[in-house]
């Protein structure tokens, strides 16, 4: 109840989560109003009639793909991505996370949002890969190397979120490495072989190695805690943390907007962590639990979607409208100058991006905010 006592709840990031919540705050015969944000370049999902069922006003504005770039470029009455931050982040999802936080502060200030249910629940993806990394594993080596691999290497790149061929070539580069590892190159966006590639001989001769691996570390000892929870905990500690609220709490209060995160309620959160693995992650199936408290509650369609992330077309707009920012902030001569980053590894993936070899859209995303963050303050 007391999460609850609030203006508005928003959300189509986590939306399955967050339904969860508006059907409790229908048990308090509260009127609910519901805030979406549908990214047109993005497919989304069954919503249909949601609103009628949970008994919900829902609210939705759409967002052409290409009207999250002004907040990468310097325009009238329009911040720009490091003024919305104090740190560099190369989470891309900031953008519509705030496009949808101003929207909902148009008729609200306060809001619900679904963080903490996948750290918490065993929502994510990546749990149900390394389920299947340990599957793949007892495939045989010559099958997995000579034919499997180089089929899925060969794919063409696609520019669209999270597509299969994307998913597919970040499993194999994983699959085989030890836990901890294998989570920071599904999670992350440069792994400690391509940052060894990244950084200047320098730089990189001043950070030893146990340095870029400390926060995997833990993952990578021999432990009697299940690999699963031993990763949720680390999502808690870290992903959570460090960058979903991070986040959330930077792109709200740039719109004047507070967010609660009813997930994260010390007495719930606690509850949760005591529950067994086969409540949370039913074999490729996370949030079981969750998914059976709201079956005949919450339409199908939506009980069984696919998580959807709040995706913007990144690796399109690196090759199109943000293409002149990024030769700018990247340029050969810029990096050699700042003296961070090898220029030639930089000028790679550009290149390998743009003509279609590779999709590096996480790469190029990740150097192009730490590159403008130092332009905030001019």
């Amino acid at each position: 109840r007391f999460q609850l006592i609030l203006h508005a709840t928003t959300g189509e990031r986590g939306k399955f989560d967050l339904l969860t919540w508006i059907k409790s705050v229908g048990c308090f015969h509260q009127p609910v109003f519901g805030y979406r944000l549908q990214i047109v370049a993005i497919q989304v999902g069954p919503f249909g009639d949601v609103g009628k069922f949970v008994r919900v006003d829902f609210h939705q504005v759409q967002v052409i793909g290409h009207q999250g770039t002004p907040f990468c470029l310097r325009q009238p009455h329009e911040l720009t991505i490091p003024q919305l931050l104090d740190e560099p982040l190369g989470d891309a999802s900031l953008i519509p996370t705030f496009l949808l936080s101003r929207f909902t502060r148009g008729e609200v200030t306060v809001a619900l949002g679904g963080d903490g249910g996948d750290e918490l629940l065993a929502g994510y993806p990546t749990y149900v890969a390394h389920r299947l990394a340990s599957i793949y594993g007892y495939l045989p080596a010559i099958l997995r190397r000579h034919l499997i691999e180089p089929a899925i290497s060969r794919l063409p790149v696609s520019t669209d979120n999270l597509s299969f061929d994307f998913k597919a070539k970040r499993f194999i580069r994983g699959a085989a490495q030890p836990l901890g590892l294998r989570h920071a190159i599904w999670m992350g966006s440069f792994d400690p072989e391509q940052q060894q590639q990244l950084l200047n001989p320098d730089i990189r001769r001043q950070i030893p190695d146990e340095m870029v691996l400390d926060e995997i570390a833990p993952c990578n000892q021999p432990s009697t805690i299940d690999d699963i929870e031993r990763l949720m905990k680390l999502d808690a500690e870290q992903y959570l943390a460090e960058g979903v609220l991070f986040k959330v709490d930077r792109a709200s209060m740039a719109a004047s907007l507070e967010t609660r995160a009813p997930f994260l309620d010390h007495t719930l959160a606690e509850f949760i962590a005591s529950l067994p693995l086969s409540l949370k992650l039913r074999g490729l199936t996370g949030k079981h639990i969750l998914r059976q408290a709201m079956a005949g509650r919450l339409p199908e369609p939506v009980l069984t979607r696919p998580k959807k992330g709040f995706g913007m077309p990144v690796a399109r707009w690196i090759k199109g409208e943000l293409r002149p920012l990024v030769h700018d902030l990247l340029a050969h001569d810029r990096l050699s100058r700042r003296g961070l980053f090898n220029p030639d590894y930089v000028q790679r993936l550009l290149s390998e991006h743009e003509s279609g070899r590779a999709d590096h859209r996480k790469l190029i995303w990740t150097l192009l905010m730490f590159e403008m963050w130092p332009l905030a303050a001019k």
